[in-house]
């Protein structure tokens, strides 16, 4: 979540980090200084990261990913999930590893989920 993206918010070299492009991607307000989407900007970041970090295959020690990042909204009526981002690369059938990064965002919370198959 910290790592530095393209995108800056009022000006350059000021780049937002991860982080802060998925909370301005679920808020829906701001546009890079470059004229992109944060979460176009986000999903291609994201997607080179994987994809550099985590190179899957069927002769690769890692099968495949299944990356998610969830907006979980409070509310009076309950808890509401609305799936923002969801990258998925080769066959995940077996083993895997996952981890999960929860974040506050407006009125609820970002949940990121990661799940790597071996």
């Amino acid at each position: 979540m910290e790592v530095t993206s393209s995108c800056a918010f009022g000006y350059e070299p000021a780049y937002a980090s991860i982080g802060d492009l998925l909370r301005r991607c679920n808020e829906g307000s701001s546009i890079c200084t470059s004229g992109k989407n944060p979460c176009e900007v986000l999903n291609e970041s994201l997607s080179g990261i994987l994809d550099s970090a985590y190179p899957v295959g069927s002769d690769r020690p890692e099968k495949g990913y299944d990356f998610k990042i969830t907006y979980q909204e409070n509310s009076s009526s309950g808890v509401g999930e609305t799936q923002m981002l969801e990258l998925v690369k080769g066959q995940c059938k077996g083993d895997f590893k996952s981890a999960e990064y929860l974040s506050p965002s407006g009125n609820g919370n970002l949940l990121s989920s990661f799940k790597l198959c071996l």
